[in-house]
């Protein structure tokens, strides 16, 4: 048997569950977003663009789709922002470097669910620890219904969010600035260039690529977000913290209507198709300007 087809045959168990787990439901979920489907029956009714209507006609589609730009981009500019300062901070040689990253690294290594429960406690209004803490330093006055308010939701559950997804930013952020040479920071200090210029014309430029695949990543992940917003709000008060995620989610297992549930997961994948578009016409236009 020739090498080749050796090495075929060692990837093909993973090609397989591959398709089975991932390119299979895909195409049934695409095929359910066209059709009209009764779980009980199991009748599939071809309707066209049908549930594509019919959801955008929900009086509560806008809403969520406000909130699911909003939290991308409060997210994403947020996780980014602390995840280059955090890096920025642990490339400077210092004693202790190395514990800070591991702690630094802990929100990471948390299961979401874990994660959301643990905020969801410390945010309690009765007991939670940010209203004890204040209660017990005599400032009373300033304990809020952190989750039960709907501004305050919002804000409470992107800081949680914020708070486990940075780290990974930053470890990416950090392996790119560590491959960045020494020789120019010297030089652009020999040239007389501050901290602000060597990071605008030094470190920016170097990061480029990363940059543009962590941000990638990221909006994908966060047009996504289901797990730690499920846990602590389950997308209330109100729908004030309810995105795609959940109400696909309700669509499907609390209507039970998986051909809308269906229409709005192809909706998704449509807007992650978009951003890997833009993202790989991005990364063109700078190959040519290279070249």
């Amino acid at each position: 048997m020739r090498s080749e087809n050796k090495g075929f045959l060692f990837v093909l168990p993973a090609v397989i569950l591959l398709t089975v787990l991932m390119v299979y439901p895909l195409l049934q979920t695409i095929s359910y977003a066209f059709t009209s489907f009764k779980l009980a029956g199991g009748d599939v009714i071809f309707v066209g663009l049908k549930n594509f209507r019919d959801v955008m006609k929900r009086y509560e589609f806008i809403h969520v789709l406000r909130n699911t730009i909003s939290w991308v981009i409060a997210t994403v500019t947020l996780q980014f922002a602390i995840a280059m300062m955090v890096a920025l901070f642990l490339n400077i040689k210092f004693v202790g470097r190395e514990v800070i990253q591991i702690i630094a690294l802990i929100p990471w290594t948390i299961p979401s669910v874990v994660s959301g429960n643990t905020w969801k406690w410390i945010f309690q209004t009765d007991y939670g620890l940010i209203n004890s803490t204040l209660r017990a330093l005599g400032l009373s006055q300033f304990t809020r219904p952190w989750l039960s308010e709907p501004r305050l939701a919002f804000f409470s559950v992107l800081f949680a969010a914020i708070w486990q997804g940075y780290p990974f930013l930053m470890v990416m952020l950090l392996s790119g600035l560590k491959g960045i040479p020494e020789e120019q920071h010297e030089a652009a200090m020999i040239d007389g260039a501050n901290t602000f210029h060597r990071f605008r014309y030094i470190t920016l430029p170097n990061l480029q690529n990363i940059i543009v695949i962590v941000l990638t990543l990221q909006v994908i992940y966060a047009w996504n977000t289901f797990d730690i917003i499920f846990v602590m709000t389950g997308g209330g008060p109100g729908g004030a913290t309810e995105i795609l995620g959940l109400f696909i989610y309700k669509l499907g297992f609390s209507s039970f209507n998986f051909s809308q549930a269906a229409a709005v997961s192809v909706i998704l994948l449509l807007f992650i198709f978009i951003v890997l578009g833009i993202r790989n016409i991005a990364s063109i236009s700078r190959g040519t300007k290279h070249a």
